[in-house]
């Protein structure tokens, strides 16, 4: 059985995911889509840490991104410019807008 997911259950499955990585928890995800295949497959689990406060965020992570609480997505920093961070899923030919170190809320420590 397939659930359908609203635009207002994922604003408060959003809202819910920020607050609880704010609090200092580890949440576990489950990846929908291939933007981060190969590195992330659709249907998996994965372990998504709370962000430092003050942590250097650095090409390459992978990270969860929330923008104006609308633009929401976990993919990997590609490139820094000044305060601003740009990423782009593994399997995307574009780069996402850029976000800033206060829109991201967590990271996924790849294992590989």
């Amino acid at each position: 059985m397939e659930s359908n997911i609203t635009n207002s259950n994922l604003n408060v499955y959003i809202s819910i995911l920020k607050d609880i990585l704010g609090a200092g928890k580890t949440v576990t995800i489950k990846c929908i889509g291939a933007s981060m295949e190969p590195t992330l497959i659709d249907g998996l689990s994965y372990q998504l840490y709370p962000k430092k406060k003050g942590e250097q965020l650095k090409i390459g992570d992978i990270v969860f991104v929330s923008i104006n609480s609308n633009i929401n997505f976990v993919h990997r920093i590609v490139a820094i410019y000044n305060n601003y961070f740009i990423t782009k899923g593994d399997n995307n030919m574009r780069e996402d807008i850029p976000c800033t170190y206060e829109e991201i809320y967590g990271v996924l420590y790849d294992n590989n």
